[in-house]
């Protein structure tokens, strides 16, 4: 194995330019482009470049290592647990 695995799989299964459902609910993204260092998606309606690094997608097979299903979620709400001022 080279230590790509996601990159490997993602690469081969899917096409820059393809719209794709987000997995908690009825959102879609969009693939923007395929880079050396990560995928850069389109999330929502306002389609902001969202690049994803490799290094870090490549590292999910260990975290879920041994583990069972892990739920994920989305929110529309977002709020700060620190005030911007202590965050360094």
């Amino acid at each position: 194995m080279d230590g790509r695995p996601v990159e490997n799989a993602v690469r081969a299964t899917v096409n820059a330019g393809e719209s794709l459902p987000t997995p908690t609910g009825p959102g879609r993204f969009t693939i923007a482009e395929f880079r050396s260092d990560a995928i850069v998606l389109l999330p929502g309606a306002k389609e902001a470049r969202t690049p994803l690094p490799w290094a870090a997608l490549n590292t999910v097979p260990h975290l879920m290592r041994g583990r069972d299903w892990m739920p994920i979620g989305a929110s529309s709400t977002l709020t700060a647990t620190q005030a911007p001022s202590t965050i360094t």
